[in-house]
């Protein structure tokens, strides 16, 4: 690997650093680094002094030098993947069977820090198609999905955040009052569900619940969505039972587990 100055940017020289590390070759010293990565000694030690700092790296003595090896953020952060493929497994038969009962694209997404991401959808087989992609991140407070995430946090944590979060809009409708958000938050901790109207896409509406897993904690969250008049034909209660339902095996599957 050599060095190319402009031609690699800062992320991915340390990205190809991080790369250098294996199964086969688990840690390295300082000196080797430099040698396999081509980098200047001083490019090293900032890079790895950076990692070190946010636990991507550690050092440790290992027969009388200093060796580098990877650090325990990994183990932290392969766990939340880890986490993520596990829902996604278990919400694939009743995210399936939950879009034939109603007809409508069905979602699920996750708490990411202060976002919510989407990691697996199922559009409906009509022709209008106009929600989040998968891997798209929404901020806690904008929409169903991400309303519900929020509401898994203590009464005083959802105030610190609505206090301290900027709320900016993505429709005419989205909330971007505190209070009035502070107030549905309530409300949707209270009744266990979360409906938005059009404050991603105009137009859409789409019903929320919680999924738990363990008990009383929210892992993920579960929705339909379509266009308002798709939601006409049949009565909130029937489309809660159905999501109430779908929910209850996603959690009956991860407690199995």
């Amino acid at each position: 690997m050599k060095e190319t100055g402009s031609k690699i940017n800062s992320l991915e020289k340390a990205l190809a650093l991080l790369d250098l590390f294996s199964e086969e070759v688990a840690s390295l010293t300082l000196d080797e680094i430099v040698a396999l990565s081509g980098y200047s000694k001083s490019t090293v030690f900032r890079m790895v002094s950076s990692f070190e700092k946010f636990g991507y790296l550690s050092k440790v003595q290992k027969g009388g030098e200093m060796k580098i090896s990877l650090g325990m953020r990994f183990l932290e952060k392969s766990r939340y993947v880890s986490s993520q493929l596990e829902i996604k497994r278990a919400a694939k038969m009743p995210m399936l069977q939950l879009r034939q009962k109603t007809g409508l694209s069905v979602q699920l997404a996750v708490k990411s820090g202060l976002d919510a991401i989407y990691i697996e959808q199922f559009e409906s087989m009509k022709a209008v198609r106009v929600y989040p992609q998968v891997g798209r991140k929404v901020p806690l407070y904008a929409a169903a999905c991400p309303r519900v995430l929020l509401s898994g946090l203590s009464e005083k944590d959802i105030r610190t955040y609505i206090r301290n979060q900027e709320l900016s809009s993505f429709t005419e409708q989205t909330l971007n009052e505190k209070e009035e958000l502070l107030n549905e938050m309530m409300k949707i901790k209270e009744q266990g569900y979360s409906i938005s109207k059009g404050e991603l896409y105009s137009g859409t509406l789409a019903i929320a619940v919680p999924i738990y897993h363990p008990p009383g904690h929210i892992v993920a969250a579960l929705s339909v969505i379509g266009l308002e008049q798709d939601f006409e034909t049949e009565s909130l209660e029937h489309f809660l039972q159905l999501l109430n339902d779908a929910s209850k095996k996603i959690t009956d599957y991860l407690t199995s587990k």
